[in-house]
């Protein structure tokens, strides 16, 4: 053999030795992503796997989870998702790690498992005692519609009938001004901290300077270090914890409650279940939600909200949804009793 040949043969082999080294490199790192995700994030098809899904669909713009039971939708590199037709606001948006569409892990434990599977997570919370909060009062009078249409007064007259609703069901019921008076902010949760509260329900209407938003939408309260579902990215995340995320997940539980009997028996638009820190969530001393049950600043919701069958029909999915998250929560006692 020439030198010449005996060199290119050294060659050769050196370049099929790192060729080769390359290849089982990245074979390993495939295998590690595999094992070892980026512990952040939950990919989308192990949340199906880990909860009975057996379809999941991609298309271009979601994923979609399907069960005999559950529909379950992600919007990618969105925060818009959907259990069976309710529209959920997550935390944080959709994104690919590893190759695949996840999404945060704080997501996961605090927005879609809770809602998904409440009866895991509800275990050591009651409700025997419920405090509605008409919102505004007094010289506030809150939103204001066409007229004398004042939200204030509607927030009083919707609290009152569900109070009856419930009542009716069995509950004891409080509301945190039963006049049109004045309360501040602070002073709502701490009479639901004297009562006792086992959840607490604070009852709105919206109104804005865009005359053609509508819709109906849910607020629990945002987690610590994610902003709140309407802040655009404009504010920074509070990374700090309040009072009220003692109760994240039955926070969660009982705004999906509500908000999917609000839509589905008023008929009005699906703004979702949002994230903020109103005073009222924030302070608040045991699972509570803020219902917007309309805008006045909409001639047509104005129009509904001034109708006493349609104030009637919203204060009855009101009292809907407040009993069925209390039955999950029944059902959280139940398993609980059995495991012991």
């Amino acid at each position: 053999m020439s030198y010449k040949t005996l060199q290119w043969v050294h060659q050769l082999l050196f370049v099929c030795t790192f060729v080769l080294t390359a290849m089982l490199s990245c074979a390993c790192d495939a295998q590690e992503s595999k094992t070892s995700p980026d512990p952040k994030f939950v990919q989308i098809r192990d949340l199906a796997d880990r909860n009975g899904f057996k379809e999941v669909k991609v298309t271009d713009e979601q994923i979609t989870l399907k069960s005999p039971w559950t529909r379950l939708e992600f919007y990618k590199y969105s925060r818009k998702a959907a259990l069976n037709g309710t529209t959920i606001w997550l935390n944080a948006a959709t994104l690919v790690s590893d190759g695949k569409w996840a999404i945060t892990r704080a997501d996961y434990d605090k927005t879609i498992m809770p809602i998904l599977r409440p009866f895991e997570y509800l275990a050591e919370f009651g409700y025997k005692t419920i405090v509605l909060d008409p919102g505004h009062g007094g010289q506030d009078s809150g939103g204001v519609g066409p007229g004398t249409l004042l939200e204030k007064n509607i927030a009083l007259e919707i609290s009152r009938s569900v109070r009856k609703g419930l009542e009716e069901m069995g509950y004891q019921v409080h509301l945190t001004r039963d006049s049109d008076k004045f309360i501040e902010l602070e002073e709502r949760c701490a009479i639901a901290g004297r009562l006792n509260a086992d959840l607490f329900v604070s009852i709105h209407c919206n109104a804005g300077a865009n005359v053609h938003a509508e819709g109906v939408e849910t607020y629990s309260l945002s987690i610590p270090s994610y902003p709140s579902t309407n802040d655009g990215g404009k504010r920074k995340s509070n990374d700090a914890a309040n009072l009220g995320n003692k109760h994240d997940n039955a926070n969660v539980a009982l705004g999906h409650a509500v908000q999917k009997s609000i839509v589905s028996k008023s008929g009005r638009a699906d703004r979702g279940l949002r994230r903020a820190r109103f005073v009222v969530l924030r302070d608040a001393p045991c699972p509570a939600t803020l219902v917007e049950c309309g805008f006045l600043s909409n001639a047509v919701e104005a129009k509904l909200l001034q109708n006493q069958a349609f104030v009637e029909r919203i204060s009855h999915a009101l009292v809907i949804g407040i009993d069925d998250y209390i039955g999950q929560v029944r059902k959280a006692h139940l398993i609980a009793a059995e495991g012991e």
